[in-house]
């Protein structure tokens, strides 16, 4: 793969940048500090003191968890505790991630106030934003996240912590008779160097047209593998063209 190309860098969170509209915009932070990690590599012993050896052995010892305490920990955990470096069917996920929210408590605000509730109830009763058109069913939501935690491309590198943590969050699609649009597995793939942890997108199994494949690599930072091809997209934000990918 070649040198991975970020538009984020570290140093410029809080700093002033210039959209393709002219306006200029303060640069959020997507990174963790060191300071961060130590904490979050602690919580993760914590939290996977009761894991068996040989799950924390797939993950080895670089791995953590760096979202807060709330849906993404839990899909990203059920990912982990299925097993890294190996791709688990979406049904099996969900009911994976279903388990370890409905484990965690929090609160939610109702029209009564507020009450005692857990993450998993908390995500599934979550009401679209006033005024958005396009509010996805639950199942859409949680694969919506995964494709939050691949992120690594332009100023909004949603994926970029797991990244720090030597993974990537990886996809593959799998075409089978009376599934219409194909059957989603998913991995969390452990990574030498964080340079190395980018993600992938595994087509080779999929029968999908040109505008389809247009989607999957729009604004992509990773690997898209398709059956004839094995593209490496770089990020492109500031670039005239909307994709940057080199085949193989």
């Amino acid at each position: 793969m070649n040198k991975l190309k970020l538009v984020y860098d570290p140093d410029n969170a809080g700093k002033l940048y210039m959209t393709r509209k002219g306006n200029q915009v303060q640069q959020r932070k997507y990174h963790l500090t060191d300071e961060e990690i130590t904490s979050l590599q602690k919580r993760h012993e914590q939290d996977t003191s009761n894991v068996p050896e040989v799950t924390k052995a797939k993950a080895g010892k670089n791995f953590f968890n760096p979202y807060r305490k709330g849906i993404y920990w839990a899909q990203l955990q059920a990912l982990y505790l299925l097993g890294c470096n190996e791709w688990h069917e979406f049904k099996e996920i969900l009911s994976m991630t279903q388990k370890i929210a409905s484990s965690m408590p929090s609160k939610m605000n109702t029209p009564n106030g507020i009450i005692d509730t857990n993450q998993w109830e908390k995500f599934r009763r979550r009401i679209p934003k006033e005024g958005t058109s396009n509010s996805k069913s639950l199942i859409g939501r949680i694969q919506e996240n995964f494709t939050f935690m691949q992120r690594l491309s332009c100023h909004h590198p949603s994926g970029f912590k797991l990244m720090q943590a030597h993974a990537s969050l990886d996809m593959k699609k799998v075409s089978k008779d009376g599934f219409l649009g194909g059957i989603l597995y998913y991995r969390v793939q452990i990574h030498p160097t964080i340079e190395e942890s980018i993600p992938t997108r595994d087509l080779s199994e999929y029968n999908f047209g040109e505008e389809e494949k247009r989607y999957y690599t729009y604004k992509f930072v990773g690997t898209v593998i398709t059956k004839d091809t094995i593209e490496h997209c770089n990020d492109c934000c500031n670039e005239t063209e909307d994709v940057c990918c080199q085949e193989e």
